[in-house]
């Protein structure tokens, strides 16, 4: 999946992708916003290439699951 420039840039902007409804599973994966631990943990460290990597990671997820 390749999201447009312009949509990858606006989801960077975004301070997080955090959709407050945060509890880890028993992978350590918010049921919120389908971060890990790690990524959460680490989002204010990342560069906007490691944002954009996990942002498209998500979207994808979300595709998926509503194709199933």
């Amino acid at each position: 999946l390749h999201l447009s420039i312009r949509r990858q840039r606006q989801m960077c902007i975004r301070d997080r992708p955090c959709i407050a409804n945060c509890k880890l599973d028993e992978d350590d994966v918010c049921t919120g916003c389908k971060r890990t631990i790690k990524e959460i943990t680490n989002w204010s460290n990342y560069s906007t290439q490691q944002k954009q990597n996990i942002l498209t990671r998500l979207e994808q997820q979300k595709l998926d699951t509503h194709s199933s």
